[in-house]
């Protein structure tokens, strides 16, 4: 899997977004799926490759497996609950959902280049990956960029945090216990 490479890695095969990952904005981090050197392996890129190369698990004719939901159940360092919304979406309207997903990576950006102390970069793309757009555009009006670094932090976090909650979501990882 070495070679394996797809047409947009901004959005994984299992429907995780990549263009929100902390790990994919670490500089010679992850490239994503299906990126090229440096993505993990997989064992979603396996099943693919073995059902025909969907360029995503939505457009599989086992769509949605077990695989897939099960893992929907549990975050990793970005959230998974969302993984079958989106792929939904991205096989409804492709270019609409990739359009929200380019705007949400701006979002990021902004928030990390701007409102990241240092300690809230994982908070963000969480925070980012499960508000809708709008959501996080208006956050983001919002915030005071005159403020010392520490508190525009804290501010975006709490800002954050109140849109979460106005919508009733949860922006703490879901992680699976430990056995």
């Amino acid at each position: 899997m070495r070679d394996y490479r797809r047409s947009d890695p901004a959005l994984s095969l299992c429907g995780l977004c990549c263009a929100l990952c902390p790990m994919h904005r670490m500089e010679k981090g992850c490239p994503g799926c299906g990126g090229g050197e440096g993505h993990q392996s997989c064992a979603v890129i396996r099943c693919a490759l073995a059902h025909g190369g969907p360029e995503s698990c939505a457009f599989c004719p086992g769509y949605p497996c077990p695989r897939l939901t099960e893992a929907a159940r549990f975050d990793s360092f970005v959230p998974h609950r969302n993984q079958l919304e989106h792929l939904n979406r991205w096989a409804a309207a492709p270019e609409d959902f990739r359009a929200e997903l380019a705007e949400k990576s701006r979002l990021l950006t902004e928030l990390l280049e701007h409102y990241n102390d240092g300690r809230h970069k994982s908070f963000f793309c969480t925070a980012v990956n499960l508000l809708p757009a709008g959501d996080t555009a208006a956050v983001v009006e919002r915030l005071d960029g005159s403020l010392p670094l520490k508190e525009r932090a804290a501010q975006a976090v709490r800002l954050l945090n109140g849109a979460a909650e106005a919508r009733g979501i949860s922006l703490k990882l879901n992680k699976k216990p430990k056995c």
